[in-house]
């Protein structure tokens, strides 16, 4: 997946075991791709330096080497470890009690 790193498209991805390439613009986005890439599950690439090169270079990486796709399987299977709807129904109960 290439996007801007934000946690809401990147999530969906590594979601269904997809490795990230983020280009992030703002903050927010930032943070959730530097955590990506922590994790080892893509790359995150600054706008401020970008080039066409340095996004081909850096998806035939993500394509290229195994380590991507097996860190985004493995935060796939975290993932569905979670049932969100549940764990925000069990928040709201709790706050508004």
């Amino acid at each position: 997946m290439i996007c801007n790193g934000g946690a809401s498209t990147a999530y969906q991805a590594l979601n269904e075991g997809v490795p990230v390439l983020g280009i992030p613009t703002n903050f927010d986005q930032y943070l959730a791709m530097t955590a990506i890439e922590k994790a080892g599950c893509g790359i995150l690439l600054r706008g401020g330096s970008l080039t066409a090169e340095k996004v081909r270079q850096a998806a035939r990486t993500i394509l290229e080497t195994s380590a991507y796709r097996e860190a985004a399987q493995r935060m796939k299977f975290v993932f569905s470890q979670y049932n969100a709807a549940d764990r925000f129904s069990n928040f709201l109960e709790k706050a508004v009690s």
